[in-house]
């Protein structure tokens, strides 16, 4: 019985993974390693001869975190206004992501 429930738990493992775009496993690693800019100026790299809204979602997303990061490195905000903005521009992308899968 015990085996029958690992069994299941790998072919959901399996599946779930199947389903996930490669493309989205790198995008999601940058992102894990806090290398929000390089998943940002990827996925628009993929997106450009693609969907124009998707590639405008990103553009704008993009665009925010670059001021966000140029007003960080300017003193103009906080740590904190920084963090709390960029952890919700990596959340919009998590989110776009899963969309598109």
């Amino acid at each position: 019985m015990l085996i029958n429930h690992i069994k299941n738990q790998l072919n959901l493992i399996d599946n779930v993974e199947k389903k996930e775009k490669p493309e989205f496993n790198k995008l999601r690693n940058h992102i894990m390693n806090g290398r929000l800019k390089e998943a940002l100026k990827e996925l628009a790299g993929n997106l450009e001869n693609s969907n124009q809204s998707e590639f405008n979602s990103i553009i704008l997303l993009t665009s925010r975190f670059n001021a966000l990061s140029e007003n960080f490195n300017l003193g103009l905000i906080s740590f904190e206004e920084y963090s709390i903005s960029s952890n919700q521009i990596t959340y919009a992308l998590l989110e776009f992501l899963n969309r598109r899968e």
